[in-house]
């Protein structure tokens, strides 16, 4: 399989509050997530098809680039979300790549994320 141009950029996966009250947790955290873009193959059926290498086979297939992106993204906030509700630790690289975004303490606050 040839990746599209050496392709490497970082998937902001963030996992929205109301995510995590749902889900019993507790903190909100954004994480930059290395992804490899792959061209268009046999292998892959003529699809497009992203991977996060630190984050064990999570991948996902597109028709374009950004569908792609869009769909892994999907992917990566679901792949987080499981690992953190049954108690297993994300794997360290994953970990590395989290920072915690600050809440608003009052409703009159207002948060923005760039």
């Amino acid at each position: 399989m040839k990746v599209a141009g050496d392709v490497k950029v970082k998937l902001r996966c963030t996992l929205e509050q109301e995510d995590w009250t749902q889900k019993g947790l507790n903190q909100m955290k954004q994480y930059k997530l290395p992804v490899v873009m792959y061209e268009p193959s046999e292998e892959t059926e003529n699809k497009y098809m992203a991977e996060i290498p630190i984050l064990p086979r999570c991948r996902a297939w597109g028709s374009t680039p950004a569908e792609t992106l869009e769909y892994l993204q999907s992917v990566a906030t679901e792949f987080i979300l499981s690992y953190k509700v049954h108690g297993h630790a994300l794997p360290k690289a994953v970990e590395e790549c989290a920072y915690e975004l600050v809440v608003p303490k009052v409703k009159s606050e207002v948060t923005v994320v760039l």
